[in-house]
């Protein structure tokens, strides 16, 4: 699985794409490939409940929501927002 800060450039099977570099002649643009929940663990509740979270995996899914979680100290807080 991809980790949120760690994501790389991947053909459909699945395999890194070969670096190139600007001095190839035959360097083609990349094609950008969208990342969905299900790429990135805890990125989906998948049927978990909130309340069954960690501070942690709480924060991580709020953070892969584009929400801010610095101000939220308490899990009640976490599943609040």
């Amino acid at each position: 699985m991809l980790q949120l800060d760690t994501i790389m450039d991947v053909v459909g099977d699945g395999q890194p794409l070969p670096a190139s570099t600007p001095n190839e002649p035959d360097s083609q643009p990349r094609a950008a490939q969208k990342l969905t929940e299900n790429d990135i663990d805890g990125a989906s509740l998948s049927g978990r409940q909130p309340n069954q979270l960690t501070n942690k995996e709480l924060k991580f899914w709020l953070t892969c929501r584009g929400q801010q979680c610095t101000k939220l100290k308490t899990k009640a807080q976490l599943i609040a927002r």
